[in-house]
C-alpha cells in the first residue's frame, strides 16, 4: 500500500510502501506523484525518503518502465534516499537506475534514521520535519487500512 506525505514549505517528501501486497493503484499514485513533484519543484532542492516495509514486493517490469519514465525529468538538486531491508526493493531500483541513469542523488540507507541524518547532514534541514511526514504517512496508511478492511468485511 503506497502513502506519502509532503512538506511544501520544506521541500521534502516521505513515501511509505507498507504491507505484504500493492494493487496497480498505488503504483499509478506513486508514479503521478513522481510527476508532480518534478512539477512543482523544478529545480529546487527537493529532498525524499521512500520507505519500503520489508514484505513489501518489489514493482513488476511494466512499473518498472513507467517508473523509470517517470523520473528521467528529475531534478539534480534532488536527493532521495530508498529505506528497506529487502534485496528484491533495492534490485528493482537498481534496475529503474539503469533504466533513467538519473541525474540526481539516489542512495540507500539501511534505517529511517539513517536516512534521516543523511538528509540532514547533507542537505540542512530539520529531523522534525521528516519525522512528522512519517507520522502523517502512517495515520493515512491505518486510515487507508481500516478502509479496505471494512470494505472486505461488507462484501463477504
Amino acid at each position: 500500500m503506497f502513502t506519502s506525505a509532503w512538506s511544501n514549505t520544506e521541500s521534502s517528501i516521505l513515501w511509505l510502501w507498507s504491507g505484504d501486497s500493492n494493487v496497480d493503484n498505488d503504483h499509478a499514485r506513486w508514479v503521478e506523484e513522481i510527476g508532480q513533484a518534478i512539477a512543482q519543484f523544478g529545480d529546487r532542492p527537493l529532498s525524499i525518503i521512500m520507505v519500503v516495509d520489508p514484505k513489501n514486493p518489489p514493482p513488476s517490469a511494466f512499473w518498472r518502465s513507467r517508473i523509470a519514465e517517470a523520473v528521467k525529468n528529475g531534478s539534480p538538486s534532488t536527493t532521495f534516499v530508498l529505506v528497506t531491508s529487502s534485496a528484491l526493493v533495492r534490485g528493482a531500483l537498481t534496475a529503474i537506475a539503469w533504466l533513467w541513469q538519473p541525474r540526481f542523488t539516489v542512495c540507500h540507507e539501511a534505517s529511517y534514521e539513517e536516512a534521516v541524518e543523511l538528509i540532514v547532514k547533507t542537505r540542512g534541514g530539520d529531523k522534525a520535519v521528516f519525522d512528522a511526514l512519517l507520522a502523517e504517512a502512517q495515520k493515512r496508511t491505518s486510515a487507508r487500512k481500516a478502509i479496505v478492511s471494512d470494505f472486505n468485511e461488507r462484501r463477504a
